[in-house]
């Protein structure tokens, strides 16, 4: 199975969704925008890429994971690109490894911000809390949406890696002795399901709490996420095609953005392990 697009005709516009067959939720997520495009669109249509009459000749154009742009950079086009399904880390990487995207393309982050998964943290328990959160060392923390006035007003304990595994879990450990509860992102410098796996033990050990990005990870041991949904996606997708639709050619498209997850996804069995008495966020749910 490869790669299909969605192509949605407009009025004005021709919007066309690549889709990347082999990841995972790519193809339910282009059926989700497809199914609310409403006035975006008087059909759509769903064509192999290799056709010859796929062509981008069109403005604007919307990419589902990281396998279909990687595809989509391969194909002589300038039209504009909107990123689906991607994370800030994957999308700084790309950011680095294609300057021409810069002028040309934005994205919605599927992960949750930093900042909200901070604000969870300091959630579960009514004293101070110190949140320990490890990042790569190429990671750039205003792009988290992390400046130092936030890091002076907060509790927070940044600790920056290389990335080696064994460095990873030293990092880790040193964290965890500094923190009362630990944030976990989508860098999958740092991160793999192994080590994952491992500083989550490490942290169940020590009766400290991990804060995640999705609700895999609330499954695998994490306390609660932060959740964006399939719904949540699309929606936020549909306002920014109109808006994007819009965008003058000659004007280098904004920034990537944030997408507000409309669920908080909690553990409760590592909530009863930890012996938590907490006032559970609004919108959490097992």
């Amino acid at each position: 199975v490869g790669l299909v697009l969605l192509s949605a005709t407009a009025h004005a516009n021709t919007t066309r969704i690549w889709v990347d067959f082999e990841q995972a939720g790519a193809l339910g997520v282009a059926e989700l925008v497809k199914s609310r495009a409403g006035e975006l669109s008087a059909q759509l249509s769903v064509n192999d890429l290799t056709d010859a009459n796929s062509a981008s000749h069109n403005r604007l154009d919307v990419v589902v994971g990281r396998r279909a742009l990687e595809q989509w950079l391969q194909r002589p086009t300038s039209t504009q690109v909107l990123m689906l399904l991607v994370t800030r880390y994957d999308w700084q990487q790309l950011a680095i490894q294609h300057p021409e995207l810069a002028s040309r393309a934005t994205a919605l982050y599927v992960d949750p911000s930093p900042r909200a998964q901070l604000k969870l943290a300091q959630s579960i328990s009514p004293s101070p809390t110190r949140v320990g959160l490890l990042i790569h060392e190429d990671t750039d923390l205003l792009a988290l949406g992390i400046d130092p006035a936030l890091l002076q007003a907060s509790e927070l304990v940044v600790t920056r890696s290389a990335g080696r595994d064994e460095e990873v879990m030293q990092d880790i450990a040193s964290l965890l002795d500094k923190s009362d509860v630990l944030i976990a992102i989508p860098d999958g410098r740092l991160y793999g399901p192994q080590n994952f796996r491992h500083v989550l033990l490490s942290a169940y050990r020590q009766r400290k709490a991990v804060v995640g990005f999705s609700g895999a990870g609330v499954r695998a041991g994490c306390l609660l996420a932060p959740y964006v949904n399939g719904e949540d996606l699309a929606d936020a997708a549909i306002r920014r095609i109109r808006q994007l639709q819009q965008w003058p050619v000659s004007r280098p498209m904004p920034p990537s953005q944030d997408i507000q997850p409309s669920e908080i996804r909690v553990n409760e069995d590592v909530a009863k392990t930890l012996g938590l008495q907490w006032q559970k966020p609004e919108g959490a749910q097992p």
